[in-house]
């Protein structure tokens, strides 16, 4: 049986809380760039990254979120993925240097939580 909570479906109800969450992370994020749900590759990305980030990507749309890959921020820098819905950023460490994440995470809007993932090592 659904509960109710003022009058709307619990579903109902968190399926708008977590629109309204997506609208408000894509108020950060470069308008030309916004393609929800959608994975988006580059030429100088690894083999190896492009399949973590297609991995991830896809388990975070499977499980109802709201993502964005290669999200352009207005405040400068470029997301390998981001959970929108979540207000969460993932960086993929396959090549790149701690170093280079950490210049990435100054750029970001401070309102997002950073995590970065590699395939030999969990969560940070």
């Amino acid at each position: 049986m659904q509960s109710y909570i003022c009058g709307i479906k619990k579903n109902a109800r968190e399926i708008i809380m977590k629109e309204k969450k997506t609208n408000e992370a894509l108020r950060y994020i470069r308008t030309s760039n916004r393609e929800i749900n959608k994975i988006r590759h580059y030429a100088n990305e690894t083999d190896e990254h492009k399949e973590l980030k297609a991995q991830l990507a896809k388990e975070y749309i499977e499980n109802g979120h709201y993502i964005m890959t290669e999200a352009i921020f207005k405040t400068g820098g470029r997301a390998d993925l981001v959970v929108l819905d979540d207000f969460e950023i993932i960086e993929i460490k396959t090549s790149e240097s701690e170093e280079s994440i950490n210049d990435k995470r100054i750029k970001y809007p401070k309102c997002f939580e950073i995590k970065s993932i590699s395939t030999c090592t969990s969560w940070n």
